[in-house]
C-alpha cells in the first residue's frame, strides 16, 4: 500500500492490520506516513479504512459557548477547560478516557488510555503536532468487553477509528464517545523538531519536564508556548516572537491534506466538536471560552451532564462563522520551506521565512495603499 498524498496519517491503517505488516513513520518532510512491511499478507483491510475516500456530510448540530465556572481549572486549559471537563466527568462514570500527551522522552504527542486523572491532567492542552495514534487506537478496536471509552482526537483520526471499529468491532461503536476538534491543520514534525533544537541550543533548556502549546500567561488569545525542563529552566515566546506559531499561523508548512480537509465546521465523524470560541456580540470571559457543537444525542447529553459550567446555547451559525471554514491557499514557499527542514541548517529556513514574510507584508501594504487611493 502507498500512502497517497492525501493521506492524513490518522493511523487507521496501521492500527487495523491483523499482523502489524504496517509500521507509521515520519517521511521525508516530517510527516508520519504508513509504510508497508515485508511480511504484508495483501489482506486488502487497510484499504477498507482509508478515510480520505469517505464521504462526509455536514451534519445538524447543535451549538454552545461552554467555559468553565473555576478561574484556576480555566488557566490551565487551552480554552473554556470543556475536554477537561468531560475527561473528568466521563472518567469518573466508568470510561476509559483517550488523548494525547506530549512524550519527552521523544518529544513527539502520542494518544494513550488515561489510567487515573494524573493522566488526564497530562493530556490537558492543545498539541500543536502530529499524535502517534496507533497503540491506544489498537486498544480500542480489540477490546470486546464492552467498555466504555471517550475519544479526543483530530477529526481525520476519529473518521478513521470509526472505520475501523466499523469493520472490526461495530458492536462497540455505542459504548464510544467521539470528540473531535476544530482543527487549523497538521505542521511538520521537521519544523517542530528543528526549532526545539534551536531553542535548546540558544536558552540551555535539557529534556522537558512541562510543556503549555497554549498558555494564558500573555493572554487567552495569544500562542504562547511554555517549556519547562527537568532542571527548572524556562521559555516562552508568542505568535509574535515565535517562529513555531509564526509558521504555523501562515500556513506554511501543514500537510497536505490539511489544505483541502474535508472535516471542517460542522462535517464531522464525532458526537461532539470543540474549539476556541472568538464570536463577537457574546458577553466575553476573558480567560476562555470554547465553541461546542453536539452532532448525536449522545454528545449533547455529556454536554448537559457538565458540573459548574456555563453553558449557553447558541444558533450554529454563531459558532460556525468564526471557525476554518473553507480550503487553505498553499503558500508558494512551502515546497521550499519543507526541502530546507529536511536538508538544511534551521537559520537557512529562519532566513527563507523572514524573507518570504517581508514580501507578503509588503503585498498586504500595496494592496491597502491600493484601495485608499480608489476611494
Amino acid at each position: 500500500m502507498t500512502a497517497s498524498d492525501m493521506c492524513t496519517g490518522c493511523g487507521a491503517c496501521v492500527a487495523v492490520c491483523p499482523i502489524g505488516a504496517i509500521k507509521l513513520l515520519p517521511n521525508s518532510e516530517g510527516f508520519l506516513r504508513p509504510v508497508k512491511q515485508d511480511n504484508c499478507i495483501d489482506c486488502g483491510l487497510c484499504k477498507k479504512i482509508q478515510n480520505i475516500s469517505v464521504d462526509v456530510k455536514t451534519k445538524d448540530a447543535n451549538a454552545f459557548c461552554i467555559y468553565s465556572n473555576s478561574a484556576e481549572i480555566l488557566k490551565k486549559s487551552t480554552s473554556g477547560a470543556v475536554a477537561f471537563g468531560l475527561s473528568v466527568m466521563l472518567f469518573n462514570k466508568g470510561y476509559n478516557i483517550v488523548g494525547a500527551i506530549y512524550d519527552a522522552n521523544t518529544d513527539t504527542a502520542k494518544h494513550i488510555i488515561a489510567k487515573n486523572i494524573a493522566d488526564i491532567q497530562n493530556m490537558r492542552g492543545s498539541k500543536y503536532i502530529q499524535s502517534h495514534t496507533v497503540e491506544a487506537f489498537n486498544k480500542i478496536v480489540y477490546d470486546k468487553s464492552g467498555a466504555k471509552y471517550a475519544v479526543f482526537a483530530l477529526p481525520c483520526q476519529i473518521a478513521g477509528l470509526k472505520l475501523i471499529l466499523e469493520e472490526l468491532n461495530p458492536e462497540a461503536l455505542e459504548n464510544v464517545l467521539f470528540i473531535d476538534l476544530f482543527c487549523h491543520g497538521v505542521p511538520s514534525n521537521n519544523l517542530w523538531q528543528n526549532y526545539l533544537a534551536s531553542i535548546r541550543n540558544k536558552k540551555d533548556i535539557g529534556k522537558i519536564d512541562s510543556i503549555n502549546f497554549r498558555s494564558k500567561k500573555s493572554g487567552w488569545g495569544k500562542y504562547t508556548l511554555e517549556i519547562r525542563d527537568i532542571n527548572g529552566n524556562e521559555f516562552s515566546s508568542t505568535e509574535d516572537s515565535g517562529l513555531y506559531f509564526r509558521m504555523y499561523i501562515r500556513n506554511i508548512a501543514l500537510q497536505n491534506s490539511c489544505y483541502t480537509c474535508k472535516y471542517r465546521g460542522a462535517t464531522s465523524e464525532a458526537d461532539i466538536k470543540l474549539g476556541d470560541f472568538w464570536q463577537r456580540g457574546i458577553e466575553a470571559k476573558g480567560e476562555g471560552m470554547s465553541s461546542v457543537l453536539t452532532f448525536s444525542q449522545k454528545g449533547y447529553d455529556a454536554i448537559n451532564e457538565l458540573a459548574d459550567f456555563t453553558i449557553k446555547p447558541l444558533d450554529n451559525s454563531t459558532v460556525l462563522s468564526a471557525q476554518l471554514n473553507q480550503d487553505i491557499p498553499i503558500p508558494n514557499i512551502r515546497q521550499e520551506i519543507l526541502n530546507s527542514l529536511a536538508n538544511e541548517p534551521f537559520d537557512k529556513t529562519i532566513k527563507m521565512f523572514n524573507k518570504y514574510e517581508r514580501k507578503q507584508e509588503l503585498t498586504r501594504k500595496i494592496k491597502k495603499l491600493g484601495e485608499l487611493l480608489k476611494g
